[in-house]
């Protein structure tokens, strides 16, 4: 069994926190990609977790979505890694048509996407960990029990306040990016 670092997508590998709508505007946060090597190099398999519900809300496709998986692809490659797994969620419970119109059990902060992360790669689930930048980020850490890093990227400066007040079990602290988790495990 490999231990997984789940990681979250915009505002923790990318600097677009809210919806990234050309690849024109695909910005990574600065060496958010050695930090992901640095988990490999750790003992980490990468699994990219991302709500895209940017699909349901008519503003890009899937096919997109997949552009944007093979851009993150060929940085990944740029540090050496060449196997990593990505999921998304292109679904919205209140907007959109059929079939994203919908409540599913992938959308963050349901854990959907970590369930099968897990099983499609016989993932350890008691040492993995979960590094984001929101709320819903922080929950479905919770929710699926795993350990949660959070990073002052994106939304990661509104969602400390709330990390802190709850003292989860499962929150293991503030680190500016997702290059500073990764140096301090």
């Amino acid at each position: 069994m490999k231990k997984a670092a789940f990681i979250d997508r915009d505002g923790t590998i990318l600097s677009n926190d809210d919806f990234l709508l050309s690849l024109d505007d695909y910005d990574p946060v600065p060496r958010s990609f050695e930090g992901i090597r640095l988990l490999v190099d750790k003992g980490y398999y990468p699994v990219v977790i991302t709500n895209q519900s940017g699909v349901a809300r008519g503003y890009y496709d899937e096919i997109f979505v997949e552009q944007v998986r093979e851009q993150l692809k060929k940085d990944f490659e740029e540090v050496g890694i060449y196997d990593f797994a990505h999921y998304y969620c292109p679904h919205h419970p209140e907007v959109g048509e059929f079939p994203y119109q919908r409540i599913c059990d992938c959308r963050k902060p349901k854990p959907g996407m970590l369930q099968k992360a897990a099983k499609d790669h016989n993932l350890d689930l008691k040492n993995s960990i979960l590094i984001g930048d929101s709320k819903v980020d922080y929950q479905v850490a919770v929710n699926f029990g795993v350990n949660f890093y959070l990073v002052g990227t994106g939304h990661g400066k509104e969602t400390v306040k709330l990390a802190n007040e709850e003292k989860n079990e499962f929150y293991r602290g503030y680190f500016e990016t997702l290059y500073d988790v990764a140096e301090s495990l």
